[in-house]
């Protein structure tokens, strides 16, 4: 059971692009086959859990991210298995600090997140954008994190995804 709450794109943009994934029909194409798009969910939900999509307004709060999985809690009596916040950079923390400093800004979300996540007992999933000109590097490393070291120091785990030319 997954709960993905974006704060960049709208929820029915988030389930269109995971319909396509799920049904391997492309996204241009779902509305068009939409009785092939729900007879095929339909037999993967199955062997599924529950996924739930919420958009919130980028700069939401680490707070009302709480606030919203809180509810869902009362009034589902669950806690979702895992949670996706797509992506931290569009976070606000809930601590007053100066959002001019990104670095601060960043440390602050990150940690606050993973209290959150201390909170709830349940696996939390962000991403992160790269530096401009990561992609020149051979290797990834915590300065191609925009926001940087606070941000790293704050996971559990971090993963590196990208495509430069000589891969590409």
């Amino acid at each position: 059971n997954v709960v993905y709450i974006s704060l960049e794109l709208y929820d029915d943009k988030i389930a269109k692009r995971i319909d396509s994934m799920l049904t391997g029909i492309p996204s241009v194409a779902v509305f068009d086959r939409i009785d092939e798009v729900h007879r095929v969910l339909l037999h993967k939900s199955k062997k599924a859990g529950h996924l739930r999509i919420k958009y919130m307004p980028s700069g939401s709060s680490t707070a009302a991210i709480g606030s919203y999985l809180k509810g869902l809690e009362i009034e589902l009596g669950v806690v979702p298995d895992a949670v996706m916040v797509d992506y931290l950079d569009l976070v606000s923390p809930s601590a007053d600090v100066d959002m001019n400093n990104v670095n601060l800004k960043d440390k602050y979300v990150a940690e606050e997140l993973r209290n959150l996540n201390g909170e709830l007992g349940t696996a939390f999933y962000t991403a992160s954008q790269l530096t401009k000109g990561a992609d020149a590097d051979e290797s990834i490393h915590q300065g191609n994190v925009a926001g940087g070291k606070t941000k790293v120091d704050a996971a559990d785990t971090v993963i590196a995804m990208f495509q430069n030319m000589a891969l590409r």
